[in-house]
């Protein structure tokens, strides 16, 4: 089912396709949280359950929200392993 290749000295190994498959979910799943806070932030709204807030880096203001990341690399990380 999955190529165990990659193995540690503790001698676990961890299938290297879902490993990169949730690499990959986590960089679109930040897209989506970034692209939709900023769209909700900007607008002053918290959007209830999405419970988007707004975060100082820097001299900057950025709009997140965890429970939409969690969702959006959950959804993306799906629709990769559907397409194996």
């Amino acid at each position: 089912m999955f190529g165990w290749t990659r193995s540690f000295a503790v001698g676990s190994a961890i299938p290297v396709r879902v490993e990169n498959n949730m690499v990959k979910a986590i960089g679109l799943g930040a897209i989506l949280t970034g692209t939709v806070a900023l769209v909700v932030g900007s607008q002053g709204s918290s959007a209830g359950a999405l419970a988007v807030h707004e975060m100082a880096v820097g001299p900057y203001k950025v709009f997140w929200s965890w429970p939409l990341f969690i969702a959006g690399t959950g959804l993306s990380w799906g629709i990769m392993w559907l397409q194996r």
